[in-house]
Parts: C-alpha cells; structure tokens; sequence
C-alpha cells in the first residue's frame, strides 16, 4: 500500500501574491507529514528553497501550525491549528498520491476557501560525514 512521503515536503505549487502594496515574491504552502500520522504546515516565502524550509519546519517547534492527518484510500482530510499570532485553525480535504496532493482549504480563521495543489520534493541529502584521521607523531 502507498503512504505518504516522510523523507520531504509537500510544497504548493502555485504562488500566492502578497498581498496589494507589499512587495516581494508571495508565498508558499508547505505541508510536512510524520510517520506517526502528524503534519505540520506552514506559508513561506516563495524564494526560499526547501533545503531551508526542512531546517525548520518540525514539530518540535510551538509556533508551527500542526494538525493529524486522517487517509481513506485516496482521500486525506486534516486540521491544522497555529498559535501564533492568532489561534487560526485551517481544515484540508482532497485527495492524494505519493506525490501529489489536491486540497480544498478553509480558514476558519477568514472564511477563506482555496483549491490548492501540492507536489512532493524529497529532503535535501545530509551532508556526507567524513571522519578525519589524526597523524601519529
């Protein structure tokens, strides 16, 4: 049976302006699942790559909007709750492949609702580890 990917994130694929008057290059959702059946997700900045999202999207961090996530077969549905600035809480439903996910999100928040398309890009490969030999005098 397929899972969901651990080893990466989920990153979406379209680009969301910022809003009018704020310049720069809009955002991002970032989405990162756990083994255990947790997720935690966050918007960010579209010029940031993901070896520099994976650094710090983890659960381990309070501030993350974090949420468990609940699959049906192809459908995948999750909330996400964040505690800073506000206690804004996002509910995610659609379906999903190893690689991709289709998403309705709803702010519950703002009221917003958004179609949202995801697409996984594995971690960054850790740096190789070389053990340096002492010369012996």
């Amino acid at each position: 049976m397929s899972t969901l990917q651990y080893e990466g994130l989920y990153v979406e694929d379209a680009v969301e302006p910022f809003p009018e008057g704020e310049p720069g290059p809009g955002s991002r959702g970032h989405l990162r699942f756990y083994e255990d059946g947790s997720v935690v997700s966050a918007a960010v900045i579209a010029s940031a790559s993901v070896a520099q999202v994976w650094q710090w999207l983890r659960r381990e961090d309070e501030e993350m909007a974090r949420g468990e996530v609940t699959l049906d077969g192809s459908a995948i549905r999750f909330t996400t709750s964040s505690p800073s600035p506000a206690d804004v809480i996002v509910d995610y439903e659609g379906t999903w492949t190893p690689t991709q996910l289709t998403l309705t999100t709803t702010s519950r928040f703002n009221g917003h609702v958004a179609a949202r398309q995801f697409t996984f890009v594995p971690a960054p490969a850790a740096p190789a580890r070389t053990a340096k030999r002492r010369a012996k005098r």
